[in-house]
């Protein structure tokens, strides 16, 4: 659920030989690291070079370290959370998970989801539709109501020119 880490927070294995001063730490290519200034201390953070490697070393994380049943509780908790969806695809390949029921049902709420949010988008345009037409006509009648209001000045003023050309003579 972190974008960024700070050296700290790195494991150990991360953070370079012990004892070696200032070496870089073993990123494999999959981290790039940034320094910032804080008033006279410079921190040196890091960051996936993609969120796709962070959520595939997250699942190949849990693979290992879970038990089977941890994870069919993590996959019961975080399925319908958007930022764990890759992660969980990628745990449920690599554990082999996909076969299983809870991954079928995870797979079923998906796709109800993706409909729904599917419909949803369709009943959003059918409403922007709606409106526009609405926009329209009511421009339209507008138009019509200034047409309209132009042909009465101009009857009247016609009507008084008629009256004014009659005085005169």
């Amino acid at each position: 659920d972190q974008l960024g880490f700070s050296t700290s927070q790195l494991p150990q294995s991360l953070q370079g030989c012990p004892g070696c001063k200032g070496t870089k730490p073993d990123l494999l290519g999959l981290m790039s690291g940034s320094k910032s200034f804080t008033g006279s201390n410079a921190e040196v953070s890091y960051q996936f070079i993609h969120l796709t490697a962070q959520e595939f070393l997250a699942a190949w994380y849990a693979a290992i370290v879970l038990s089977a049943e941890e994870q069919s509780k993590l996959f019961m908790e975080k399925t319908g959370d958007d930022r764990f969806r890759m992660m969980l695809l990628f745990l449920a390949g690599i554990t082999g998970l996909h076969d299983t029921q809870v991954y079928q049902q995870i797979i079923h709420n998906s796709q109800q989801q993706l409909q729904e949010e599917q419909h949803q988008d369709h009943e959003l345009q059918q409403k922007q539709q709606q409106l526009q037409r609405l926009i329209e006509r009511q421009q339209q009648l507008q138009l019509q109501q200034l047409r309209e209001h132009h042909q009465h000045q101009l009857q009247q003023l016609r009507e008084q020119q008629e009256q004014d050309m009659e005085l005169q003579q």
